[in-house]
């Protein structure tokens, strides 16, 4: 189990990798022209960031989620088959985030779809601190963003 641990395995970290460019990339298409849009300019709440530190914030929190991801399943554990449901549920609410907000402008629908974002956030923090608190704990900031997204999506209701 030892040697296991600390093999590296490349098709996993690809696979993981172009998971998670195509999930930032449907959220990139969904909120293109945010700054110019007259919706969003009308709809943000005044503690909201500009544009650039959204650039700066997502792609760290998308590599923390990469390594958090490769950490808790490299191993094969009874507990993997969870960790990638909570995985995919996140990733995936994640996704939507961006389309119920900005493509479809319902802050309602995306403020219900980020409560499951972020209740999948922490039941992985949780599912990983046993076994790998590496991968637990490369989550925190995901969930402090997180929370200060949930505050700004209540803000523009």
């Amino acid at each position: 189990m030892k040697k296991e641990a600390n093999k590296i395995r490349w098709g996993l970290i690809i696979v993981i990798a172009l998971i998670i460019i195509a999930v930032s990339s449907f959220g990139s298409l969904s909120s293109i022209n945010t700054e110019s849009d007259e919706w969003y300019n009308q709809t943000k709440s005044s503690i909201t960031p500009p544009g650039y530190v959204f650039g700066i914030v997502w792609p760290i929190l998308y590599t923390l989620m990469g390594i958090s991801i490769y950490l808790s399943i490299k191993v094969k554990r009874k507990e993997n088959k969870k960790i990638i449901s909570l995985w995919l549920i996140n990733l995936i609410t994640n996704a939507l985030w961006t389309y119920f907000f900005f493509g479809m402008q319902k802050p309602l629908l995306a403020l219900g779809d980020l409560a499951i974002v972020w209740l999948s956030c922490l039941m992985l923090i949780i599912t990983n601190w046993k076994n790998n608190r590496l991968a637990a704990n490369l989550l925190w900031p995901y969930l402090a963003w997180l929370s200060f997204a949930s505050l700004l999506n209540f803000l523009a209701i």
